[in-house]
């Protein structure tokens, strides 16, 4: 593995986490947003993606892109692969925020007119 695949699995890695996260009070408490109940922030977003992508190393398949990583040689080679890896994950849910914040706001504008028609 290069660096350049290290840093492509980050960016799909935190563009999932972005996907496939759910805001918790605790992601809005951490991030010290002002949302309310149902609402969502970049802010809270973004600290639900960070750890949707940590909990997500827990798991496989990252287990096997762990084993590539840590098993390149030399072997003080993976720090920077690691360090790869990281900055395309921030990368990739800083690029999937941009997307998530607008669907948000398009079912939340939508709620808003089924609201008052109702």
């Amino acid at each position: 593995m290069n660096l350049k695949e290290a840093k492509e699995h980050g960016i799909d890695a935190g563009d999932c986490a972005v996907f496939y996260c759910e805001v918790s009070d605790v992601d809005r408490r951490e991030a010290s947003c002002d949302c309310k109940d149902e609402q969502v922030c970049e802010e809270c977003l973004t600290q639900a993606a960070f750890d949707s992508e940590m909990n997500a190393r827990d798991f496989t398949p990252f287990e096997f892109l762990a084993h590539d990583i840590n098993g390149s040689s030399p072997s003080d080679r993976a720090d920077g692969l690691w360090l790869a890896y990281d900055a395309g994950v921030a990368l990739g849910i800083k690029q999937g925020l941009k997307e998530r914040l607008k669907e948000i706001k398009k079912a939340a504008r939508i709620e808003e007119r089924l609201a008052t028609k109702s």
